[in-house]
């Protein structure tokens, strides 16, 4: 059973690597490169309301905008990562049958 999954596993790899699905890994990186992206800018923005010392309304709208970031950041990954995940995934097992 464990040899099975391994040899079913190492083909995915090898129809990954051959092009299969490629529109879709690269949906994902991209989903992943947005991901990095949206958390960059949330510390990015973060660290120059530390810096800059905001007050009053231009702090409010300050948090509000790095927030904003960080929320859409988390489930962009979230996708990603399920997707990544069900990508790499191999095929299930044929099953068993009584009669050929």
């Amino acid at each position: 059973m464990w040899w099975d999954w391994l040899s079913r596993s190492r083909e995915r790899q090898r129809e990954l690597e051959e092009g299969v699905d490629a529109d879709l890994v690269a949906a994902n990186r991209r989903r992943f490169k947005s991901c990095w992206t949206l958390f960059a800018c949330t510390f990015l923005l973060g660290g120059i309301r530390a810096l800059a010392k905001l007050s009053g309304l231009w702090d409010t709208i300050g948090f509000t905008v790095t927030m904003v970031f960080f929320v859409a950041g988390v489930p962009v990954g979230k996708w990603a990562r399920a997707e990544s995940a069900f990508l790499s995934k191999p095929n299930p097992e044929e099953p068993t049958r009584l009669w050929k």
